[in-house]
């Protein structure tokens, strides 16, 4: 099955709306994709819920293969979307920037109480974080920020390598067919051409370019 025949489902992170996936969009187009995005209550509502929104999306589709590109919290949308759904339309998932073994930064925040209300329903994600296991066929990438910009630069103080808000490690998936650290920042990621070009290698692929 050719490229132009597949879809990618874009997914956003917290606080933000499917329009900052729009670069990505472009960029997979052009690598001749078809692509669509899923604009979900990152604050108001849970994770089973948003991985349902997810499925339902991707249920309604006209594309035997589609793959998913979850940035940041969207990783975590996609994974629970594979865990609890098991779409058989799925085929490759790239976790972009997506702390799916832990997030210090998030617990950090959890704790403070002027922030719990910014956090809303995903406060519950970083304290007491749901192990997603996405069984089946599915080739899943990682790609990992070394860009020290942001909040955890700024407020958290965090340490080790880490984009800002999320550290390598914890962008790691256990059962991740492969992983690649770029040199960005965490929200950077949605508008890097050499971001882009990774994404679209892995689709077509299952591989990282290195």
């Amino acid at each position: 099955m050719t490229a132009e025949r597949e879809a990618v489902v874009l997914v956003h992170g917290l606080w933000t709306h499917r329009v900052v996936m729009a670069y990505l969009a472009a960029r997979l187009r052009r690598a001749g994709f078809a692509t669509y995005g899923l604009t979900y209550r990152s604050v108001r509502a849970d994770l089973v819920d948003n991985a349902g929104a997810l499925a339902a999306l991707v249920a309604r589709l006209p594309h035997a293969v589609v793959h998913v590109v979850g940035h940041s919290l969207g990783g975590l949308v996609a994974l629970a979307c594979l865990a609890r759904h098991a779409p058989r339309e799925v085929r490759r998932v790239v976790l972009l920037t997506s702390p799916v073994s832990g997030c210090e930064a998030g617990r950090r925040l959890s704790a403070a109480a002027w922030a719990r209300p910014l956090l809303g329903r995903t406060c519950r994600i970083w304290t007491a974080p749901e192990r997603l296991v996405a069984d089946g066929p599915y080739e899943i990438g990682t790609i990992a920020g070394t860009r020290p910009l942001g909040l955890g630069a700024m407020i958290l103080r965090l340490d080790g390598r880490h984009d800002g808000v999320v550290r390598v490690e914890e962008a790691r998936y256990p059962h991740e067919r492969d992983h690649i650290a770029l040199p960005l920042a965490h929200s950077e990621v949605l508008v890097s051409p050499l971001a882009a070009r990774q994404i679209a290698a892995f689709l077509q692929s299952g591989r990282f370019l290195k």
